[in-house]
């Protein structure tokens, strides 16, 4: 049976795919964070749900906000494609949805109220847009951080590269569109971001038990008919 737990907003979206290869530039500048900075308000300022794909060595997330409408569903997928939760949370209630699988790999859903001061907490973390915490880490934290510029060669994609971190912009947009983290000299975490508008088909396909799945290995499973337990 799936644990009774307290709900954890998750503040972490399209894949960009980044095949060009990127011409190494001749120097460092700090002054680039005046550069990304702008990257950065440019997509947190746009109106539609964020979505973020956080991909690691065991498999990837894929996370979703509506700022305006206090929505978010976060996805967690293996390594080969299984979803392993989905978590679904709406404001208009005090509820939250999860859904996992059982040991015996039954997926089966869980309603679960929350209290009033978790909601009020959820509430406001909602309304902050995933991307801040990216940009604060980026700019904020540390003002002297040296970023090393370098346009791909078919000059679409501008990367800012520090000791730790990749970002990747739109050349065209100056839209932020990925940010890698390295460990040890090791990529560690990607995180690929883009914005949905909440009218088109996918957008509105959102936030719902049986929403549609990024993995084409959960292509057979549907939600319809789950069965959902209450804990009030």
């Amino acid at each position: 049976m799936i644990q009774k737990k307290k709900l954890i907003i998750l503040s972490l979206v399209g894949v960009i795919t980044m095949s060009a290869t990127i011409i190494a530039s001749a120097y460092f500048n700090k002054n680039y964070s005046e550069n990304i900075k702008y990257s950065y308000e440019l997509v947190k300022n746009k109106d539609g749900i964020e979505h973020i794909k956080k991909t690691y060595d065991n498999g990837y997330m894929d996370i979703y906000r509506d700022t305006k409408n206090l929505l978010e569903q976060v996805d967690e997928y293996d390594k080969d494609g299984i979803l392993i939760t989905r978590s679904i949370y709406q404001n208009d209630d005090e509820n939250t949805l999860t859904i996992a699988k059982d040991p015996d790999g039954t997926y089966l859903g869980s309603d679960l109220k929350v209290s009033k001061a978790i909601a009020l907490d959820n509430k406001e973390l909602l309304k902050k847009p995933t991307i801040e915490n990216f940009s604060h880490d980026d700019i904020e934290l540390d003002k002297n951080i040296e970023w090393k510029k370098s346009i791909s060669n078919d000059r679409k994609i501008i990367k800012y590269s520090s000791d730790n971190v990749n970002l990747y912009i739109d050349k065209k947009s100056n839209e932020f569109i990925k940010r890698e983290m390295f460990m040890d000299g090791k990529l560690n975490e990607t995180i690929d971001y883009n914005v949905i508008d909440r009218n088109s088909k996918k957008g509105m396909q959102l936030f719902k038990v049986n929403s549609k799945f990024s993995s084409s290995k959960m292509s057979s499973i549907n939600f319809d008919n789950i069965k959902i337990t209450k804990f009030r």
